[in-house]
């Protein structure tokens, strides 16, 4: 795993998020109880369809991916990321 990624999940720990490696080795982001969800931009579908946590890979495949990621925490509410 990157370092950044752990940076982010020793961040996302630390404020109260649940982070946990799933059965196909992605990680699982959820935020605490009573948390905003992020609102969707006008205009736009929003995808997430009622989803209360990130998925993410652990592998660094994707050039946006941790950038990608931080955007979302951040919408989520995390600061610091």
């Amino acid at each position: 795993m990157p370092k950044e990624l752990r940076e982010l999940v020793k961040a996302a720990q630390g404020a109260g998020w649940d982070v946990w490696k799933t059965n196909r080795s992605h990680l699982r982001f959820r935020p605490p109880a009573g948390s905003t969800r992020p609102r969707c931009p006008e205009g736009h579908e929003d995808h997430r369809a009622g989803a209360t946590s990130l998925t993410t890979g652990t592998t660094p495949s994707d050039m946006r991916g941790l950038d990608n990621l931080r955007a979302d925490l951040r919408g989520y509410g995390l600061q610091g990321v």
